[in-house]
């Protein structure tokens, strides 16, 4: 699945969600696309009291929410399930090979068990057991190189990984090392778990923030009086300028938080600009 694509359908959305989930319901498209409208149309609306102005703004939010929003929580949720599944296969992974007569195959072909893993990442790993299956050790590493691009993000799962090649080709001495990177990993995705619910808090203080704008228009409404508002402001050149930068500056606000919100890796370092 391609995560940088600009634009997606439903149905390529469909695909992410029923990789883990279950598809799209109506309603739930529906409300994707309601909300943005509404708080485009109201943000425009009371800026400028041009009602036709306002359809336009609540149908570009409508668009945002449908190209923007919509992708970035199924891009979300997918990742977040796609975790828990490589942890899970982590810890079944290694406390099988901890038995000294069980080999990796065995170990893999356990862990594609409809009770053990489900979704894209059980196929991932059935795919794995088909290209390992008879393979000479170039084939082996190859197969084991496809798994680790595909989560390249997930570093620590990556290195489990080449232990369990060395375990293949070399033996079982890597027994201690993969029950280290077991601990690492749980201890990864408490990290992760941790920076996403405190990213949750952040939610309602940007509300609270956006709700500045909209405090200020009342009270520019209640000095003014609302024919002075019309006149001067709603409808008068320097207030469209106004509108025009603080709709596109709250705007920007709002993809900045969101991209940050989407963005859930804890183990890639990135540089933030200040908003």
């Amino acid at each position: 699945m391609n995560l940088k694509k600009t634009v997606w359908s439903i149905e390529e959305l469909n695909a992410y969600r029923t990789a883990y989930g279950n598809p799209f319901l109506k309603k739930e498209i529906f409300t994707a696309l309601i909300k943005p409208f509404l708080v485009c149309f109201f943000a425009v609306f009371i800026l400028t009291y041009y009602w036709w102005l306002a359809l336009i703004g609540g149908g570009l939010g409508a668009l945002y929410g449908y190209i923007v929003l919509m992708k970035f929580n199924v891009q979300r949720l997918y990742q977040q399930e796609a975790m828990i599944q490589r942890n899970r296969f982590i810890n079944n992974m290694t406390q099988l090979l901890i038995n000294p007569s069980v080999t990796v195959f065995d170990a893999l072909k356990w862990c594609t068990r409809d009770d053990v893993a489900k979704g894209e990442f059980k196929d991932d790993v059935k795919n794995l057991i088909s290209n390992i299956m008879d393979a000479n050790n170039e084939e082996i590493q190859s197969a084991y190189d496809q798994l680790k691009e595909k989560y390249r993000t997930d570093f620590v799962f990556g290195i489990f990984l080449d232990s369990l090649i060395t375990m293949m080709l070399e033996g079982r001495e890597e027994i201690d090392k993969i029950k280290d990177i077991k601990t690492w990993h749980n201890d990864v995705l408490k990290q992760r778990n941790l920076y996403i619910r405190n990213k949750e808090q952040y939610v309602s203080q940007f509300k609270m923030t956006s709700l500045y704008t909209v405090a200020v228009v009342f009270v520019l409404t209640f000095a003014a009086g609302f024919d002075g508002y019309i006149k001067y402001f709603a409808h008068n050149v320097a207030g469209w300028i106004s509108s025009a930068i603080v709709l596109a500056a709250m705007a920007f606000y709002f993809h900045t938080f969101q991209q940050r919100l989407v963005d859930d890796e804890i183990m890639e370092v990135k540089l933030w600009k200040r908003i």
